[in-house]
């Protein structure tokens, strides 16, 4: 499964066209064919009446998306929804291509695919080191990355 990160954004104005400040702003999204919608959470509208907020969703899909204001004393409640918005995967280029994956501990790695602890150029090992840190290794570069950077 691939994700993406969507960034949502609502805007908020009153009738004479000035931005609404300081007030709360609900996002949801769901599969367009589902009818269950997920809160994804809550943000405050800026000086310019915007609020916003980025959401990591699989793609590819089709989404709805809604923002909500639940109104209050000055103003009613209101709410918009954007559907059948297509969430293309991220281009190959973007992504690492990745065979294994493994813990660094000290100066080896722990493989996963592989179940034995190894250097970070590959070779055989035996030795627990004593700080950790995620490592990938990119099959494109053949080497070990740090934090999958």
């Amino acid at each position: 499964m691939v994700y993406r990160n969507v960034k949502l954004e609502a805007v908020l104005k009153d009738t004479s066209n000035n931005p609404v400040v300081d007030r709360t702003v609900t996002f949801k999204h769901k599969l367009s064919s589902e009818t269950s919608w997920i809160t994804d959470g809550s943000r405050s509208t800026g000086s310019d009446g915007k609020a916003s907020l980025t959401v990591m969703v699989d793609a590819p899909n089709y989404y709805d998306f809604r923002a909500e204001f639940a109104g209050n004393g000055m103003y009613d409640a209101s709410y918009d929804v954007k559907s059948g918005i297509y969430i293309q995967p991220p281009p190959p280029s973007a992504l690492l291509p990745l065979s294994s994956i493994g813990v660094l501990l000290g100066t080896n790695i722990w493989s996963v695919p592989q179940g034995r602890w190894i250097r970070p150029d590959g070779t055989r090992c035996g030795k627990i080191g004593e700080t950790m840190g995620l490592y990938v290794w990119s099959q494109s570069l053949r080497k070990w990355l740090k934090g999958g950077a």
